[in-house]
């Protein structure tokens, strides 16, 4: 049976797995994303492109611990204006983006890479999420940036954690997309090859 293995240093998509009765090993690759530079690509290609850098990265960081194991990697942004804007790099960057945000819709797209071994079999894809902020006020948008809580947060904030808070916040497409998993379509694929391994 194929051991799972995280990609990612994410909470929340360690998360999303265990929901499913999956306990996958974290294996985070040595890259931070949030110091690459943004290109020009599109989101799917930017997402797509980031998934699959990682898990390479994983691949070379622990070959041997990969034999047998199935390695699963992800990548999330968040466009806003058709603008990528990665993640915050001070309160100053995530307020800015929490007002841009506000009473308009943004796309969050995450791609995720994925491939088994050693049988080589893969799977790539890139899933897209429309979400819609209402308003914030400022207090409220003032105190989320003296919170922290936008750290390491693509777009500035997490989907599951500020609904829960009270945000006024809806998705158009699947919702884990946004946290940082597509589980509509990612778990179907775990499932044929992971078969034994949910509880």
């Amino acid at each position: 049976m194929p051991e799972l293995i995280l990609c990612s240093a994410s909470h929340s998509r360690l998360s999303l797995l265990q929901a499913q009765g999956w306990t996958p090993r974290v294996h985070a690759p040595s890259i931070d994303d949030a110091h690459l530079p943004l290109s020009g690509l599109s989101g799917s290609a930017f997402t797509l492109a980031m998934a699959w850098f990682k898990l390479a990265q994983a691949l070379r960081d622990a070959p041997a611990a990969a034999s047998g194991s199935i390695l699963l990697a992800a990548d999330t942004t968040c466009f806003i204006g058709g603008n990528n804007e990665g993640k915050p790099t001070d309160s100053a960057d995530a307020t800015r983006m929490v007002r841009a945000m506000c009473n308009t819709s943004h796309e969050v797209f995450t791609g995720v890479a994925a491939i088994v071994l050693p049988s080589g079999d893969r799977i790539l894809f890139v899933d897209r999420a429309v979400v819609r902020l209402g308003s914030l006020g400022e207090a409220e948008v003032s105190a989320y940036a003296a919170s922290g809580l936008w750290r390491g947060r693509a777009g500035a904030y997490n989907y599951s954690e500020r609904l829960a808070a009270g945000w006024p916040l809806s998705c158009d497409g699947d919702p884990s997309t946004v946290v940082g998993l597509p589980m509509n379509r990612l778990q179907p694929w775990l499932l044929a090859h992971l078969s034994g391994a949910s509880s």
